[in-house]
């Protein structure tokens, strides 16, 4: 915690960017930061696993983590966990190129109260923070966290985009390419909130989210870029629409919602094994405000535009239970055998927490599905110094039909059956104390990502596209991405000069992307 207090970072994403080898941050244009994890970014964080105490925070509707990368509320955050590469056999789909997990504050280690404000006066940044923990005896505390921020961004410079990006405008408005001087970016238009609350009863213990955020678009994008001039000359079939339609004055914005609480509770059934039950309740919704992507496909040109108060969007819901049985009755072996059980539910075109939906967006599908997985891993102390595990996991995912609608593009797929996928990965690790100042460690992981409802809504709209043409086709089935790791990894500590160094040698292979 001191580190992070004490850094220039303001967001995850800074911390991320300034403190962990193997990982660095990008930029997307609508949905903030992008995590790339040994030289492997892509256009969405589906691949790296945000937690909050162990509890995973992707989304899965619309592709893994987006605004918390951002946000600049970190003041519940005690420290974070970071881990590079596959850990499949823990967490299972999605922990394909590594995690991050923010280790939230207790009520033992930070009582009293904390407060803390921001401003900022080029983005006219308003932040506040509150926090208060108390603890009422060993092994039980309570710590409560509420930030507020709000930002209207700062102006970027027709200069600040790349050539191309004015060059690919040019050719589809047929003038020159030119982006307007004073677009806003890197805002909060509304009001961010952030809530957590973190429980610890003896063996009980709760942790609860509640996070509402918007942000503006960071990328230079007709939707809020383009002069309406331009817009209605490049796109003569929107036909009916006016000048006075449009409306520059709203920026579009990216709405990130998301209720996550996570009971947890230890049963010691003997000195030598425990049963650890968790479970999972998590809403979620996603939208786009103030902006609609219309396109021709008959010509394959797009064009988006916003009109005042537009929503389109789509929520989800998540409800599980992890059982992890834990023994350490076998001499120099640590087992661990668990299950795990849940339900994803997404809608089209709908919300949650506040606001109607106007308009569709093929991101969004109706379907559900079942999680099923069995897991285990052993821990042999082979020597006091020499270490070796072995674990494996399977899953398995039990689909509903997909449907969703999107007039706007004449396109609607009803009750589309796609099948059930099912994957199974290992993990093999072994490590050497040298001395007390240096070891060597030696691992081969397998991670996998199951297709979110993001890709299943893609493949579903494009299936209708491909089976639309004068030789229709289908798509090939979508099935789970898969990785495999083989790492070398040697550190040594410098005690006197308080230096620690690290050289790690690894391999990935990736098969069947998403």
């Amino acid at each position: 915690q001191t580190k992070i207090v004490d850094s220039p970072a303001r967001t995850m994403g800074d911390l991320v960017e300034y403190y962990v080898p193997g990982m660095m941050m990008g930029r997307h244009e609508y949905g903030g930061g992008l995590v790339a994890a040994r030289g492997i970014m892509v256009d969405n964080n589906a691949k790296t696993l945000l937690l909050l105490g162990g509890q995973n925070i992707n989304q899965r509707g619309h592709l893994g983590s987006e605004l918390e990368w951002k946000v600049p509320l970190m003041g519940d955050v005690a420290s974070i966990e970071v881990i590079n590469g596959p850990n499949a056999i823990v967490h299972g789909s999605g922990a394909i190129s590594g995690l991050v997990n923010m280790i939230p504050k207790n009520g033992t280690d930070y009582q009293g109260w904390s407060a803390s404000t921001e401003y900022g006066f080029v983005d006219q940044l308003k932040k506040a923070e509150l926090g208060y923990g108390y603890s009422y005896g060993e092994g039980r505390d309570v710590y409560a966290y509420l930030g507020w921020v709000t930002a209207s961004g700062i102006n970027a410079h027709a200069d600040t985009w790349p050539d191309s990006f004015n060059a690919l405008r040019g050719r589809s408005t047929g003038e020159a390419g030119d982006i307007d001087d004073g677009e806003k970016v890197q805002g909060f238009p509304q009001d961010n909130f952030k809530f957590t609350l973190n429980w610890n009863h003896d063996q009980f213990k709760l942790l609860a989210l509640f996070e509402d955020y918007h942000a503006t678009f960071d990328g230079p994008d007709d939707d809020h870029a383009t002069r309406e001039a331009e817009l209605l000359a490049a796109s003569p079939w929107l036909t009916g629409l006016a000048t006075d339609d449009i409306d520059n004055s709203n920026e579009p914005t990216l709405n990130v919602t998301k209720l996550s609480i996570g009971p947890e509770y230890t049963i010691e059934l003997t000195d030598t094994l425990s049963l650890d039950l968790k479970g999972s309740i998590q809403y979620m919704q996603h939208s786009y405000d103030n902006t609609i992507y219309m396109e021709d496909w008959s010509t394959g040109s797009g064009y988006a535009y916003f009109l005042d108060g537009e929503k389109e969007g789509g929520r989800e819901n998540h409800f599980g239970i992890k059982t992890i049985l834990k023994s350490t009755a076998i001499n120099r072996h640590s087992i661990a055998l668990g299950t795990e059980f849940g339900r994803r539910e997404f809608k089209q075109n709908d919300t949650w927490f506040h606001g109607k939906v106007d308009a569709e967006r093929g991101e969004y599908v109706n379907m559900h599905w079942r999680e099923t997985s069995l897991f285990g891993e052993d821990v042999i102390e082979l020597t006091d110094r020499w270490q070796f595990s072995a674990g494996v996991r399977h899953d398995e995912f039990n689909y509903s039909d997909v449907s969703l609608y999107y007039t706007q593009k004449g396109l609607g797929v009803s009750e589309k059956s796609v099948k059930d996928l099912q994957n199974t990965s290992y993990r093999l690790a072994t490590s050497y104390e040298v001395d007390d100042t240096a070891t060597v460690k030696l691992m081969y992981s397998e991670g996998f990502r199951a297709p979110d409802a993001g890709y299943w809504a893609r493949h579903a709209l494009f299936d209708v596209l491909a089976n639309s043409k004068a030789t229709p086709f289908d798509l090939p089935d979508l099935k789970p991405e898969e990785m495999t790791t083989t790492e070398l990894n040697f550190i040594k500590e410098f005690p006197k000069e308080h230096l620690r160094t690290t050289v790690n040698v690894y391999e990935n292979a990736y098969k069947q992307t998403l």
